[in-house]
Formats: structure tokens, C-alpha cells, sequence
């Protein structure tokens, strides 16, 4: 097991935080993120309430796992609002992806607000003596 900044300073993580960059009028999510590690995965976990699954992106490209999300105004009544909360937003993050994890097997669930991205590290093979004939 690693320290808790490992994931940050390592394989996974290497560049744990890239933002999207959006105009002044753009809102852009800041959601947080929390990651934690055990021998057989790593696991993300991330608050995106208001987000719908079908304005949810989960994608692995060149060795980087990109999160992209929406959320949509909702369109209840035509009267004014004095305090908006629940805008319109949009989120991008990406997080590079190290050698040991199978990113071939990266699942991901949105239940209650909460994505939850599972990434499998890769079984690493156990030294063993070769029998010499």
C-alpha cells in the first residue's frame, strides 16, 4: 500500500487535476474527487449532483481517463429566480493513467449524485524460479 499522495505523485495520477477552461459566462463544476487506493484498485469518487447518467461521459484515451459531465437547467416555471444553485455547468477532468492499472476493465456507476469510477490494477506477475533441465 502507498502513501495517500502517491496516486498523485506516480502512475495514475501523474497530472491528477487538468480542469476544463471555460469563457467568463461558462459555469464550469469544480466537483470533488476523492481517490483511494487499495492492492487490487483504485477507485475515484466523485459529487455530481444534479448530473443526469445520459449528460455523463467516462472515456480512457491515450493512456488518460477524461470525465465529462452536464448538468441541465431545469425547466420548472417561468417565474424569476432569486437564487440559482442548480445552473447550468459543465465539468472536464482528466486523469493520466499509469502503466499498472487494466484500463481495459475501468467500470463506472452513478448512483445518488455519486459517480463512482472503478480502475483495476494490472496483476503483476510473482517472481518464481525457473527449473533449469
Amino acid at each position: 500500500m502507498s502513501t495517500l499522495m502517491t496516486p498523485f505523485t506516480s502512475g495514475l495520477f501523474n497530472q491528477a487535476c487538468r480542469p476544463a477552461r471555460g469563457g467568463s459566462a461558462e459555469r464550469v463544476l469544480r466537483p470533488r474527487v476523492d481517490v483511494h487506493e487499495n492492492e487490487q484498485e483504485f477507485r475515484l469518487r466523485v459529487d455530481l449532483p444534479g448530473v443526469k447518467k445520459d449528460d455523463l461521459h467516462v472515456e480512457v484515451e491515450r493512456g488518460d481517463l477524461i470525465l465529462k459531465a452536464s448538468r441541465k437547467q431545469a425547466q420548472e416555471s417561468h417565474t424569476p429566480i432569486r437564487v440559482e444553485r442548480f445552473s447550468e455547468a459543465t465539468f472536464t477532468r482528466t486523469f493520466s493513467l499509469g502503466d499498472d492499472v487494466d484500463a481495459d476493465k475501468i467500470s463506472a456507476s452513478l448512483e445518488d449524485g455519486v459517480l463512482t469510477v472503478t480502475i483495476p490494477k494490472q496483476e503483476k506477475s510473482l517472481p518464481r524460479r525457473i527449473k533449469v533441465q
